[in-house]
């Protein structure tokens, strides 16, 4: 029930009433929360709309649920049909990149992180983001499963060794702050509109900065790990 912005009274549902019944302010000026909003009583008696704030706690767990989604993506590409000039074409990209990083001085930690940033800012974006970043971290299993076709190795297990190195886990922790923050950007825009979305804005700007971070960090260990094989 709405009140009165006023004197807080709670106003009746009578669609024909048109003032309150206690101060006699007009009904229209009652505050009219959206869907988005959290009502509180001021000291005055007055409503005051505040817009709801995404706790800490919903965003771990649905950065961890996204952590698992695209695990499973990458599962999901591992386990797919490569024909053999498909996984040869896949194969000789990977090393020709893997041989570029190793044998050009000066670009090893910059070509790394580069690449796992530009595919991470496209997953901040609001629902096509989710998108990117399934068939990223797909594209990812096929190119283990090219590996394995061509290399006679298991693709399952040449992921779970992939995981073993931190700058793996690293990057999949990144892709999931995006991925998330793509969905809350999606969520809160639908629900509140482009106010709420302005201060989402906000959150997910330190989203980037965090993740940033992060592919840094990841691309620093996999340059010193690529050095020692």
């Amino acid at each position: 029930m709405s009140r009165c912005s006023r004197c807080g009274f709670e106003l009746p549902e009578d669609e024909e009433a048109r003032f309150c019944p206690n101060c006699g302010a007009p009904i229209r000026m009652a505050a009219q929360p959206s869907a988005y909003a959290e009502r509180t009583l001021g000291k005055a008696g007055s409503v005051e709309v505040r817009p709801l704030k995404v706790s800490l706690l919903k965003r771990l767990k649905l950065i961890a649920i996204f952590f698992a989604v695209g695990f499973l993506s990458t599962v999901a590409g591992v386990l797919s049909s490569v024909d053999p000039s498909e996984a040869q074409m896949i194969v000789r990209e990977t090393e020709n990149l893997r041989d570029t990083i190793l044998n050009t001085p000066g670009i090893g930690v910059a070509a790394i992180f580069g690449n796992n940033l530009m595919h991470c800012l496209l997953m901040f974006v609001p629902v096509l983001g989710l998108i990117q970043g399934v068939y990223v971290l797909y594209s990812t299993g096929r190119v283990l499963a090219a590996l394995g076709m061509l290399y006679g190795s298991d693709p399952l297990h040449l992921m779970l060794v992939m995981m073993v190195f931190p700058h793996a886990v690293m990057e999949y922790v990144a892709y999931s702050i995006a991925l998330s923050e793509s969905f809350w950007l999606t969520y809160v825009t639908a629900r509140g509109g482009l106010k709420a979305a302005r201060r989402e804005l906000n959150d997910a700007a330190k989203m980037i900065v965090v993740s940033t971070v992060i592919l840094l960090l990841a691309a620093v260990v996999e340059m010193v790990i690529l050095l020692q094989t």
